[in-house]
């Protein structure tokens, strides 16, 4: 038996009965990365009266939090497998807890930015846990229903984030918003030490470094002139980061086939496109993030004009 298998066992206790309690401690780690993707868009019309924030920097309060969370989040999830996912989902929480309390304080927009970008790389390192957890844990029936209450609170996070912030925004200010994460990872990592069993995949993996990097490089060329473009009226720069994503992004993905082929594990290996499920997982979920991207970007681009409008 492995030693995820090995501590899985024993979480579930000597009468076998499915951890559940363990359930609401390892999701609060989703819970609070995705519920800080929404909820700072309501809140930066507040943050640009507060601060004098400007357009770019409210592009880059949410783009800079999306890049960094996107960039970091495959290499955590392979770096728990190999090296115990508690570890790295209680790292995360404290990273995340102390990152939001850097937002709170922070006097300037360029070092809310910093803070915020760093919020992002900690909720990068928690949130991939979360799921490969609760595979570890439950088996059969109980993994349906705890995967059933996983994605409920991925809905939950998405509403809640913007109801939250509003009310929080309109009641105590925009330092509110990051504040409220606070007691929460306090709450969340107390409750992980206590609780939460530690769990990995056997063997412990090489990481694939250079994908790693190329990984980063290309969905930071492509978010970071998306979110700048458009206000700073598309300088050369603009134009050509994109392009030098396209060149690392086929870089990529020539090493991901080669290292595959050669019997390595790569960081996205090529191979789970030819499943079927993954194949239509994907097309699902493009869709999905697709539609909750625009809604998102409408609400920021209407609070940035909102920000940016001369008051009367």
């Amino acid at each position: 038996m492995t030693r995820a298998g090995t501590t899985a066992t024993a979480a579930a206790g000597a009468e076998g009965r499915p951890p559940w309690r363990v359930l609401p401690i390892v999701l609060l780690g989703n819970v609070l990365a995705v519920l800080d993707f929404f909820v700072v868009n309501v809140a930066l019309a507040a943050i640009d009266r507060d601060l004098r924030a400007g357009p770019a920097a409210l592009e880059l309060l949410v783009a800079g939090y999306a890049a960094a969370y996107a960039a970091g989040l495959v290499t955590a999830g392979r770096l728990g497998d190999s090296w115990g996912r508690k570890r790295f989902l209680v790292g995360g929480m404290v990273a995340f807890t102390l990152a939001s309390a850097a937002c709170a304080a922070a006097p300037t927009a360029p070092l809310l930015v910093l803070a915020r970008i760093a919020q992002g790389l900690a909720a990068s390192v928690m949130a991939p846990q979360v799921l490969a957890t609760v595979h570890a844990l439950f088996t059969g029936a109980d993994r349906q229903r705890a995967l059933g209450v996983f994605g409920a609170g991925i809905g939950f996070s998405t509403v809640a984030g913007q109801v939250l912030g509003a009310a929080l925004v309109a009641g105590f200010g925009w330092r509110a918003i990051f504040l409220v994460n606070v007691p929460l990872g306090i709450a969340g990592v107390a409750a992980a030490l206590r609780w939460v069993p530690e769990v990995r995949s056997g063997a412990r993996a090489r990481l694939d470094v250079p994908g790693a990097v190329l990984l980063a490089v290309t969905l930071v060329a492509l978010l970071i002139p998306v979110a700048l473009g458009v206000e700073l009226g598309w300088p050369l720069w603009c134009r050509l980061v994109p392009v030098l994503a396209l060149g690392t992004g086929a870089v990529l993905a020539v090493m991901q086939v080669r290292r595959e082929r050669a019997g390595g594990l790569p960081l996205l290996p090529p191979s789970v496109l030819a499943l079927p499920a993954m194949r239509a997982g994907l097309a699902t979920a493009f869709v999905f993030f697709v539609a909750r991207a625009a809604g998102s970007c409408s609400r920021s681009a209407w609070c940035c004009s909102r920000a940016s409008a001369p008051t009367r």
